[in-house]
């Protein structure tokens, strides 16, 4: 997979480990990702850094993509590092913005574009996702991500999809 922080540079990141759906993407600056069903869940390595992330509820990522169906509001809670705060509860609802062909190493995929917009209850932190997903198996080709309030949106790319 590739990652690039902001404006920084891209990355080539490589899967270290696959623990059930949690795939720890491991980078040569020795920092570590691990996303799960496409979603950013926890950070090691960066300035600041994704702790844990538990979804109060279903993951609505495995079924975007599949399921043409609306997706109802839903919330998860977040830890971060620094400053240590524990427990911050993000308010989530997802739109579908339709069909969108997206290239990735000059290789084209048809995907369903999604808008997830959140907001932190206890933060003055509002923010909007974006995932990429394949209609057709619901992987998440590319995602634009925010982790934490103190550094810009982590862009990902899948270049070869893990054979877990």
């Amino acid at each position: 997979m590739s990652a690039k922080v902001g404006d920084g540079p891209r990355a080539l990141i490589v899967l270290g480990r696959a623990d059930g759906f949690n795939l720890h993407w491991f980078a040569a600056d020795r920092s570590v990702m691990v996303t799960r069903h496409g979603r950013l869940v926890r950070t090691a390595g960066l300035p600041f850094n994704l702790k844990r992330t538990r979804l109060l509820g279903d993951e609505p990522l495995t079924t975007m993509g599949r399921s043409r169906e609306a997706v109802p509001p839903y919330k998860r809670e977040v830890d971060l590092a620094p400053p240590n705060r524990y427990g911050v509860i993000i308010d989530a609802t997802v739109e579908e913005l339709g069909p969108e062909t997206i290239e990735i190493s000059e290789l084209s995929f048809e995907t369903i574009a999604y808008r997830e917009s959140c907001r932190a209850r206890d933060m003055d932190w509002k923010f909007t996702n974006l995932y990429w997903v394949s209609p057709s198996n619901g992987l998440v080709w590319k995602s634009l991500q925010h982790a934490h309030p103190e550094i810009p949106a982590i862009e990902l790319e899948i270049l070869k999809p893990a054979i877990v």
